[in-house]
């Protein structure tokens, strides 16, 4: 009988650590089925991931499947929704010690705030990110986010002309942080020339021109002499195009925004094509391609149509659930108020009352 309960024992112990395996090879492979466009597929991995992680008591899984679900409804502009999945994979990460997955789901969380343009959200969770970057074991990846994290917080300063200046710090903290950092790889390569493109545009809005030219000849200085084409990151490519584009190599800026935007295409990621199309047919003008940059053009008007009306649609739901939650919390509001108010006139009458009857009793 002992041995019996040894073996159960043994084999109790062994299955859940089997199924933590077949969680974790599911989660490692279902970014294939992105980058094939298959949304659909990768939802229902995410799905089975989370009724799996769930079963076991796996927070790792169940914050992974939340976050797979929240980026898929980010990339189809679903943002409400991307945020309620990511709030729940936010909770599950504060039992684990993955700071990774962490770090990306806030990183998700600021991407989703900074398109509604909420944007002291945005900034909040770009902050969490920094932080839980910098407790990343991999130092490469460590770096990365952190400073991609600066890169985006930079962007945000951008788009209001009125925080030009802390734009440009951000930039500033990515060029001192990597510009001498020798263990560089070529996705920080291509965020430490972007970084000083950056710089040396805001130098030459200031008129400085020394200045302007001395970052922009480093920045040709500081691109990867490799790069591996079939990497299939698509912000990569745009980064890419964006420094040869400011750096005036229109040539070499054709071949990676036609690698961003084959990408694009086969990820079915609305956003990214509609950037893709515009930023070719600017290219493509360029190098003189007029034809092509007519039909880029042309492409890049219907898809913003589409962006624009789906944009439309999702910031209507949101305002309304959040609409509905305001209205909800004045009910309960009044409900509660109209409680105090019947219970205040109660315990009044019954003190007149108490009052006028004492009053009577006591002058007989």
């Amino acid at each position: 009988m002992k041995f019996y309960y040894i073996l159960f024992l043994s084999f109790s112990l062994h299955f859940p650590s089997q199924t933590f395996n077949d969680i974790e090879k599911k989660i490692k492979g279902s970014p294939r089925l992105i980058s094939e466009g298959k949304k659909d597929e990768f939802i229902q991995v995410m799905n089975e991931v989370i009724q799996s992680s769930s079963k076991i008591g796996y927070p790792y899984g169940v914050a992974s499947g939340y976050y797979g679900k929240a980026y898929i409804c980010y990339i189809n502009r679903d943002f409400t929704n991307s945020i309620n999945f990511a709030k729940i994979s936010e909770r599950e990460n504060l039992a684990i010690e993955y700071s990774k997955l962490k770090t990306d789901n806030y990183h998700l969380l600021a991407q989703n705030y900074a398109e509604l343009e909420l944007n002291k959200e945005a900034l909040i969770y770009y902050r969490k990110m920094i932080i839980s970057s910098k407790t990343i074991p991999d130092k490469i990846k460590s770096i990365y986010n952190e400073n991609t994290a600066y890169n985006d917080i930079a962007s945000i300063y951008q788009l209001n002309k009125k925080n030009e200046d802390s734009s440009y710090y951000y930039m500033l903290k990515i060029y001192n942080n990597l510009n001498g950092y020798h263990q560089r790889d070529e996705k920080l390569d291509i965020l430490l020339a972007k970084a000083t493109v950056a710089i040396a545009m805001f130098n030459k809005l200031k008129g400085k021109k020394d200045s302007a030219e001395y970052y922009m000849n480093k920045s040709v200085a500081q691109l990867p002499e490799k790069f591996e084409e079939d990497t299939k990151v698509a912000y990569l490519f745009k980064h890419l195009t964006s420094v040869y584009v400011s750096q005036g190599q229109f040539n070499k800026a054709k071949k990676y925004i036609d690698l961003y935007t084959e990408n694009s295409e086969r990820t079915k990621i609305l956003g990214d094509i509609r950037n893709a199309y515009k930023l070719n047919s600017e290219v493509s003008e360029k190098i003189g391609s007029n034809k092509q940059a007519f039909e880029y053009l042309k492409q890049y008007v219907t898809v913003n149509d589409s962006v624009h009306k789906i944009d439309k649609n999702n910031i209507n739901k949101a305002f309304k659930k959040n609409f509905q939650k305001k209205n909800k919390k004045i009910k309960e509001r009044n409900s509660l108020f109209k409680t105090f108010i019947n219970y205040y006139c109660f315990n009044y009458s019954f003190i007149e009352l108490w009052w006028l009857f004492s009053k009577e009793k006591f002058s007989k």
